[in-house]
């Protein structure tokens, strides 16, 4: 399997009041989470920017990545973005620990 290969969905997450976006990438096989907040010390980027170097990710880690489009400053202020990522964690959590022990 190539990066270009590894499926993905969009996703949202309610969360207090607001909906978090993100991209769930899920290779075959996967086994565990990984959730990613992108690169731009939370100013700039997006999940387009870095899909490909997480879908790299998941296919060398084995597991499912969570993609976090965490709102950004200076439009929203500290510490939203940081709620985004957490939001998206809580929700990865809770969709593993809902998932059966191999």
């Amino acid at each position: 399997m190539t990066v270009r290969q590894v499926p993905w969905a969009p996703l949202t997450i309610a969360a207090a009041g607001r909906e978090v976006r993100a991209r769930l990438l899920e290779p075959p096989g996967r086994r565990g989470w990984l959730v990613w907040a992108h690169g731009g010390s939370w100013v700039r980027g997006s999940v387009a920017e870095w899909h490909t170097p997480v879908a790299e990710l998941a296919l060398t880690a084995g597991c499912a990545v969570v993609n976090v489009e965490y709102r950004l400053a200076p439009r929203h202020r500290h510490p939203a973005p940081v709620d985004d990522v957490l939001a998206a964690l809580d929700w990865a959590h809770a969709e593993a620990a809902a998932e059966p022990e191999a």
